[in-house]
């Protein structure tokens, strides 16, 4: 049976100069560390911003060259870190995450496959491939980003593969408080996985970031949640143990008829 660890959360994603970025960003991994955390997940677009075409653009960068700013403070806290960011590879930029081990080397990268809305279809080209299984810490862990959690296969896809954990980082806005509250515990909940929802909370614009980040079990029961738009960071104890009997139990997603519904 694998481990228990401890994931962070912070939906605190204010976005500055590349200089107070990585000040936040030291000081948010260092209060993680300090919480007791293996993993820090951090929201969508977290590194440069979300919102703006000409910021995306100018603050887009490779996996090496973020890698580079993240190592450092990885190494540091001993502390995983997962991050969205603008990825720069050649004339494209994919709306992707960061996945940066305590060690200081990338663990996994991947690049959003549903692109919501014209700001985002107007920067960013979508993923080509879908998301990938991380064996790390004792446990497998997917990755989505926002829009793709609103597509079940998604979710069912990790499931499948042999997900213990789903990573969502979000840049999700008013009026979708449907997403955090009601969708993300019914992606947990029918996969009877654990998953952990990171949201923006930063902009109060037209449609601000609602925030609402929380990690929910595979009952859909909350370990911990942050119901407010505050920058407050979240911590929860994930315990593959504590619900293997109702893994084993309900696991509707290998209950579906495939004869039938032969994907995901």
């Amino acid at each position: 049976m694998a481990r228990h660890i401890t994931l962070a959360l912070d939906q605190s994603a204010v976005a500055g100069s590349e200089e107070d970025d990585l000040r936040r960003l030291a000081a948010r991994a260092a209060e993680a560390a300090s919480l007791g955390s293996d993993l820090l997940l951090l929201p969508e677009l977290d590194w440069g911003g979300y919102g703006s075409v000409d910021a995306s653009r100018a603050r887009a960068l490779s996996q090496e060259e973020l890698q580079a700013r993240l190592a450092p403070v990885a190494t540091r806290q001993r502390l995983d870190i997962v991050i969205g960011y603008g990825e720069r590879e050649g004339e494209a930029i994919y709306n992707s995450l960061l996945w940066v081990g305590n060690d200081g080397e990338i663990v996994a990268n991947y690049r959003k496959l549903h692109l919501w809305g014209d700001y985002e279809k107007a920067v960013f080209t979508a993923g080509k491939t879908r998301p990938p299984l991380i064996a790390r810490h004792g446990l497998n862990f997917g990755l989505l980003i926002c829009f793709d959690l609103d597509h079940a296969v998604t979710a069912q896809d990790l499931a499948r593969r042999g997900a213990d954990v789903i990573l969502v980082s979000s840049a999700t806005c008013a009026p979708f408080h449907m997403v955090p509250l009601i969708q993300a515990p019914a992606r947990a909940y029918e996969n009877a996985v654990f998953l952990a929802f990171c949201n923006r909370s930063d902009t109060d614009g037209e449609n601000p970031f609602i925030g609402e980040s929380r990690v929910l079990a595979p009952d859909a029961s909350i370990l911990a949640a942050n119901d407010a738009r505050e920058a407050q960071m979240i911590r929860a104890r994930i315990a593959p143990a504590d619900f293997a009997d109702w893994r084993r139990r309900y696991s509707y997603h290998d209950a579906l008829r495939r004869d039938i519904y032969p994907a995901p």
